[in-house]
């Protein structure tokens, strides 16, 4: 099956896209890949983007200053692996952060629009310092040197929030569907005063609740929400030229692909499941239909033969409609055995679900490697196990 999943992480000025593109590529290629997987770029564009990407994150390991904005917009093609084996074509848009204030060329905007509409999942970066203003904003505890930097705090996080829901409406302008929502965090070392990870995550949900941003189109929890978080090191520490100094130990990068891929590969094997199970079931329907006229049609020759047979079975000579009936008869039997083959077949579809199996195996790295690191809530807004979100 000819699997591909669209990536548009959604961004402002320097929140972290071009980090995670080079980032998540690099976990994907080094030690292995993720677990059983991994990223190739392809494309004619493939040797340099090898080149370009490696180039950023060696430069970060060096400890030189971090990727610099996005200047132009640029689409990276890679193949999803798993054991050498291509599942899933990517097309991932890197793009300049000024788009998001509908600044850019005309082909800029129109590409951007593309992608948005095409998306497999909205993914948009909230930054951890946004996530902390939010939280010290709202802790009644928290000691600020006054009430102006609480409110300046607040406005921040209005004006992010604000660009959120400009962005959400933009991007469903022509889309028939409701795709999933991905509130991702960068830069999550912001979120000091020991936030685990267990907190980062509730922060993020509280400020989601808070904001309303399940709400569409006037009916409130109608959006799959998702939520994740990454950092290029726990202890990051950056000087004034934005160069890495110290605690450089990126985590979390891989999550939005994993989660988009895992999400992608799970409805186009739930396609195929409904689209083999609507072949089987016509079938079926079809043999039930055969069965039924073909039954009508013996018990017609069978009352036919009962008043020839008066005459013939003196003779102890069958009547040629009990021959005939009897060979339709035996038909309908062997019609009995294709329908149980088939239902057969249809009750292991599952198991013959290979884009369900990979899904599953991503949603199992998930749980490994972003245990505490992710959340799932339905189109109710419960929280429920990300295996949900994958069937």
């Amino acid at each position: 099956m000819d699997t591909k999943a669209n990536i548009l992480i959604v961004g402002g000025h320097a929140s972290g896209k071009t980090v995670t593109v080079c980032s998540s590529y690099y976990r994907m290629i080094s030690e292995g890949g993720a677990g059983k997987f991994r990223l190739v770029s392809m494309g004619d564009q493939a040797g340099q983007n090898i080149e370009q990407l490696g180039s950023m994150y060696q430069a970060m390991v060096k400890g030189e200053k971090l990727p610099p904005g996005t200047t132009e917009s640029k689409i990276y093609e890679f193949s999803f692996n798993r054991s050498n084996r291509s599942i899933c074509d990517i097309r991932w848009m890197d793009y300049r952060g000024a788009l998001r204030l509908g600044e850019g060329t005309e082909e800029d905007r129109e590409a951007f629009a593309l992608m948005a509409r095409n998306a497999t999942v909205l993914i948009y970066i909230i930054p951890g310092n946004i996530i902390s203003d939010y939280i010290h904003a709202h802790d009644p505890n928290y000691d600020w040197d006054n009430e102006k930097e609480r409110l300046l705090a607040s406005l921040r996080v209005d004006e992010e929030i604000s660009q959120i829901d400009a962005l959400l409406v933009q991007a469903l302008k022509n889309r028939e569907d409701l795709p999933p929502v991905l509130f991702y965090i960068t830069k999550s070392d912001y979120i000091r005063n020991d936030s685990d990870d267990r907190k980062k995550m509730e922060a993020l949900k509280d400020l989601i609740r808070s904001y309303n941003l399940f709400d569409f189109d006037g009916e409130e929890y109608q959006w799959k929400i998702l939520g994740c978080h990454a950092t290029l090191g726990r202890n990051l520490e950056l000087d004034e030229g934005n160069h890495i100094v110290g605690g450089f130990a990126p985590e979390g990068f891989e999550l939005p692909l994993m989660l988009t891929v895992g999400y992608r590969l799970s409805e186009a094997g739930k396609e195929w499941a409904q689209r083999e199970c609507k072949i089987l079931d016509e079938d079926i329907a079809a043999l039930r239909l055969r069965q039924a006229q073909d039954s009508g049609k013996a018990a017609s020759l069978d009352s036919r033969a009962r008043f020839r047979s008066r005459f013939l079975n003196a003779f102890g000579r069958r009547t040629r409609e009990q021959v005939e009936a009897e060979m339709i008869r035996e038909n309908v039997k062997s019609m009995n055995l294709d329908i149980q083959k088939k239902e057969k077949t249809k009750a292991s579809i599952e198991k013959k679900n290979t884009l369900g199996k990979y899904s599953m195996e991503i949603l199992q790295y998930i749980a490994e490697k972003g245990e505490n690191k992710v959340f799932y809530l339905n189109e109710r807004g419960e929280e429920r196990p990300l295996e949900e979100f994958f069937r």
